[in-house]
């Protein structure tokens, strides 16, 4: 191989490499956030799915209930803050509501 071809071979080699990595990067960039919204997408699912869950197994429920899954909630979700509060009761059926991220989530359960 002569000495030009491998200069040219080498020059082409580095535009399209350049080419390549400025190409990516935008990539990088939606791919980066878009996994931080799947994260939050799934945060919101668990929280709405545990929440339901336990208002619909238990009865009689009262705010020490929820004590376990608001610390797991806040530790594996590093939530500054989610709050659960029962709104009232009718017809032996309590409302209960969550509170976390700017969002927020209604249940009932059954009283005795």
């Amino acid at each position: 191989m002569k000495m030009g071809e491998i200069v040219a071979a080498l020059v082409l080699l580095a535009f399209f490499s350049a080419a390549l990595c400025s190409a990516t990067k935008p990539f990088l960039r939606l791919k980066a956030e878009n996994d931080r919204k799947e994260r939050v997408l799934n945060r919101d699912i668990f929280i709405q799915e545990s929440f339901l869950g336990i208002c619909g197994k238990k009865k009689n429920l009262c705010e020490e209930d929820f004590s376990k899954w608001l610390c797991l909630c806040k530790k594996e979700f590093s939530l500054p803050s989610i709050c659960v509060r029962k709104i009232g009761v009718k017809d032996k059926s309590a409302l209960w509501k969550v509170e976390w991220d700017g969002k927020e989530l209604y249940a009932i359960s059954k009283e005795l």
